[in-house]
């Protein structure tokens, strides 16, 4: 009797413990949160689509048009802000310089020809033309009368400027414009031996009206005519810098545009990542991961 009772209780026992470890088998060993590895899953996403916006390739031939138009702003692109301030920067100075250089050339050129009207004189010019022609027997006008200075009358000289370019062009090898032109600014005082009677101070410093008429006395120049000649070329040097500034204008819009497609080259070479985010199973349970790929 005691050992079917112990038999029974064994049967019982061993029904139990197999229930117990059917149990077992069938329940998760280890639990997490869901929702929370949901949420995680959704944090991924949003961050792998902000990594693609910034870290999305540039266009080198975008950079280099919009460093064409304005220098930096294809460094501004390639978000290489140091570079773009100094191409910027180099802009601003550069034209600084032209607005500057040429403003001062330009006031320069004024005073020297507000200089030269008052100190030359067209009308000495055309009666020194008519008295070399009528001497050289190239004079083919009406007879004119000069008055005891031997200058023509204004009058006289627009009523017959025609006969008056032709003698100058029969006797001299240079034309003075009929305008004021920049030529005619320059003729008055580089060929001295044609329209050197023109200074007034002439007779002041070598005493005879016509002394440039004399083969080689264009060497030598009276004071008016190098207090013009100066702002002349102090003028042309203003102009000259100003020239320079336009060439360092390209040569900045070119440096850019080389730089801009070489920064947006070098950008997408750059290092590129991306995040990632898994659940790992730690032996005990499972843990949210978070990491970054590189490579470059």
């Amino acid at each position: 009797m005691k050992t079917l009772i112990a038999l029974f209780i064994f049967i019982l026992y061993a029904t139990v413990s197999a229930g117990d470890l059917q149990n077992q088998k069938t329940e998760s060993p280890v639990t997490y949160n869901t929702s929370r590895f949901v949420l995680s899953q959704q944090a991924q996403q949003d961050e792998q689509e902000e990594t693609q916006k910034s870290m999305e390739e540039k266009s080198g031939i975008k950079a280099a048009l919009m460093s064409a138009v304005l220098p930096g702003a294809g460094e501004v692109y390639a978000k290489s802000y140091w570079k773009a301030a100094l191409f910027a920067g180099l802009e601003v100075a550069f034209w600084t310089g032209v607005v500057v250089y040429t403003g001062r050339a330009d006031d320069k050129d004024s005073e020297m020809r507000r200089y030269g009207d008052t100190h030359w004189s067209a009308q000495k010019y055309w009666s020194n033309v008519y008295r070399r022609a009528n001497a050289d027997g190239k004079w083919t006008g009406r007879n004119l009368y000069p008055d005891n200075n031997e200058q023509l009358d204004e009058g006289e000289i627009a009523d017959n400027m025609e006969a008056l370019q032709a003698a100058e062009t029969a006797i001299y090898s240079h034309s003075l414009p009929s305008t004021k032109t920049q030529q005619y600014y320059e003729m008055i005082y580089k060929y001295l031996h044609q329209f050197g009677v023109g200074w007034d101070d002439v007779v002041d410093e070598y005493g005879n009206p016509y002394f440039y008429d004399t083969q080689g006395n264009y060497k030598y120049p009276t004071s008016n005519v190098k207090t013009y000649r100066g702002m002349r070329n102090l003028s042309n040097d203003l102009y000259g810098i100003a020239d320079k500034m336009v060439m360092l204008v390209m040569v900045n819009h070119l440096a850019s545009i080389f730089d801009a497609a070489y920064t947006v080259k070098k950008y997408n070479r750059k290092i590129n990542y991306s995040f990632r985010m898994k659940p790992l199973f730690n032996g005990s349970g499972y843990t949210n991961t978070y990491g970054f790929n590189f490579t470059w």
